[in-house]
């Protein structure tokens, strides 16, 4: 009889046993869960704040950078604008930029080189933000890849990598496609931002044609010799309203397929030129540094050079189109015998035959000033405003 009763016993600890420890797992699952949900809805937030940033440090660089700068663009478009075919249309005719400076303050006064700013503002603070928006997406992919980070010189994180293949394989993956599906991932992952980035300038590029057609001949319309003209753009209202009256509202958009031409190679150079010219500074800071010793981290110093530096090349290897397109969008201010052009191939025609390839580099000089600190302006501003808020 003792012996049964200690068998019951016995039991019936055993039961008391496994259903505390069913309670107890139970409990360490429901707490695992709870804190799953809690970094998800706190990563979430984190995601969202630095879409914020994001947004705002890029809309943030580009003001700082236009109020400095927007001038020498209003210069690059009137040097661009006297070519042959305006001939007899304009007041005057610059020789050089810093002649260009002194005569249109002489004679329309400081302020005519900011005529156009605020239609130039209303396009590029939303554009600039999402341009950062799409390239901080696009590194943040790529750089998952580490076939990206060799060709960056940065091997940071490669280390990671190979945790995460381990880690995989003690959950059943194996390393050979573990890697090839973070390697197919990676790749899939930063096709993504690219082709948000490409949709977003194509539409930025057509939706910026109006803003752009009215800011041009704002600035250009104050060296016109014809007054009736000259005060028919006197601002931005009065120059989209008589656009529409003439040729309705297409004629905002018109010739908006060169900006496309322009915007899209200048977007696609300008970008990766930084992000490249970024990890080349990063390698070479950091070349001489033992593993266990902390990283150095860039300076403003560096984000200027990395942004001058894309600004030059894209400006330089776009510049063609851009004559193009200054001309084609401000001919309509012309006298209609002087209105020569009716599409890209006949600009490019009509300029070498007239003026030489020169004519086609007109205004490279005033553009490189303009967008090679501007640019350099726009990327440290970006990196600050960045630091800052994140």
């Amino acid at each position: 009889m003792n012996e049964k009763k200690q068998i019951k016993s016995d039991n019936l600890q055993q039961q008391q046993q496994q259903q505390q420890q069913q309670q107890q797992q139970q409990r360490q699952q429901q707490q695992q869960q709870q804190h799953i949900k809690y970094l998800n809805s706190n990563f979430k937030d984190v995601e969202k704040n630095k879409l914020l940033v994001h947004i705002i440090a890029g809309a943030g660089s580009k003001l700082t950078e236009s109020l400095v700068m927007f001038p020498l663009d209003t210069i690059k478009t009137r040097l661009q604008f006297q070519g042959d075919f305006s001939r007899g249309s304009i007041k005057n005719r610059y020789s050089g930029i810093v002649h260009a400076f002194k005569t249109t303050i002489k004679s329309e006064g400081i302020l005519s080189l900011y005529r156009g700013y605020i239609p130039h503002t209303l396009y590029v603070l939303p554009a600039s933000a999402i341009s950062f928006v799409c390239y901080e997406a696009i590194v943040k992919e790529a750089k998952k890849s580490k076939k990206f980070k060799n060709m960056m010189f940065d091997t940071s994180g490669i280390k990671a990598v190979k945790e995460t293949s381990k880690d995989l394989q003690l959950h059943g993956g194996s390393s050979s496609s573990s890697s090839s599906s973070s390697s197919t991932s990676s790749r899939f992952g930063v096709l993504l931002p690219i082709l948000i980035m490409t949709i977003a300038r194509i539409t930025g590029s057509v939706l910026r044609t109006p803003f752009d057609v009215v800011k041009m001949r704002q600035q250009v319309s104050g060296s016109l010799v014809n007054e009736q003209v000259k005060k028919t753009n006197s601002t931005a209202f009065n120059s989209a309203l008589k656009i529409i009256k003439t040729d309705g509202i297409k004629g905002l958009f018109k010739y908006s397929y060169v900006s496309l031409l322009r915007d899209l190679p200048f977007t696609a150079i300008y970008f990766s030129t930084y992000e490249f010219s970024r990890n080349y500074q990063k390698y070479l800071i950091n070349r001489g540094l033992k593993s266990a010793e902390k990283k150095k981290k860039l300076s403003s110093i560096n984000n200027l050079i990395s942004g001058s530096l894309a600004g030059a090349i894209g400006t330089t290897l776009t510049i063609p189109i851009d004559v193009i397109k200054t001309n084609l969008q401000t001919q309509d201010l012309l006298p209609k015998d002087k209105r020569v052009f009716n599409g890209v191939i006949s600009a490019f025609k009509y300029i070498i035959k007239n003026e030489g390839f020169k004519g086609l580099t007109k205004g490279l000089s005033t553009r490189l000033i303009h967008i090679v600190p501007s640019a350099g302006l726009s990327f440290c501003a970006y990196e600050y405003i960045k630091k800052l808020l994140l």
